[in-house]
């Protein structure tokens, strides 16, 4: 018995070097959480009568103007960024690798990808590979892609990133997670992985 996915199902092949990376607050994230409790706890004290309403006034227009001063244009930055790096990644891949189609067997799993005018077949075999799990990858703003993953023995990843819509996807990854089962392939949870 075998799994097969189709190619003109899956965008894009995205191979991974390490395993996933665990999350952390980047700095900027930090300073934003900062001043959201700055702006609460003046919320908070405006219902004490001990503080200057002049002052308290003052607290809370310069948060306003803070947020539109320094917050919108990193917003607008950090879009801007991150549109360049979608261009930059399909500027770096000149030869396009097109995936024609995935094949589980009992044994080993097998990717055929055309790069240009050649076809190629990766070979896994089945020992070689760890799980098989859905995954999300998220943005600054939105979700940038989303699909299935074969996490290898080695640690390292091959993601599948599905042309469907949200309907579609879930209900083709979860056939195709119990499918896999059904063959003796280890699934795994949807993971989630941040830019």
């Amino acid at each position: 018995m075998s799994v097969l996915v189709s190619g003109s199902n899956i965008v894009e092949l995205y191979k991974g070097g390490e395993g996933p990376k665990k999350y952390s607050y980047k700095p900027f994230t930090l300073f934003q959480v900062g001043h959201f409790l700055v702006m609460v706890v003046t919320m908070m004290m405006s219902s004490v009568r001990l503080i200057n309403s002049r002052t308290l006034l003052l607290i809370v227009w310069g948060s306003i103007l803070f947020l539109v001063l320094v917050l919108l244009p990193a917003g607008v930055i950090i879009f801007f960024v991150e549109m360049s790096e979608k261009k930059k990644k399909l500027a770096e891949e000149s030869p396009v690798e097109k995936v024609l189609g995935v094949s589980f067997q009992k044994e080993w799993c097998s990717i055929e990808v055309s790069k240009g005018s050649v076809v190629m077949a990766y070979m896994l075999p089945r020992s070689g590979i760890k799980s098989i799990s859905a995954y999300t990858q998220s943005g600054w703003f939105w979700v940038r892609d989303r699909g299935f993953m074969i996490e290898c023995s080695d640690g390292k990843q091959l993601r599948f990133i599905l042309r469907m819509n949200k309907f579609e996807r879930l209900k083709f990854i979860d056939e195709l997670l119990l499918s896999l089962e059904s063959i003796g392939y280890s699934t795994g949870k949807a993971r989630a992985f941040q830019v």
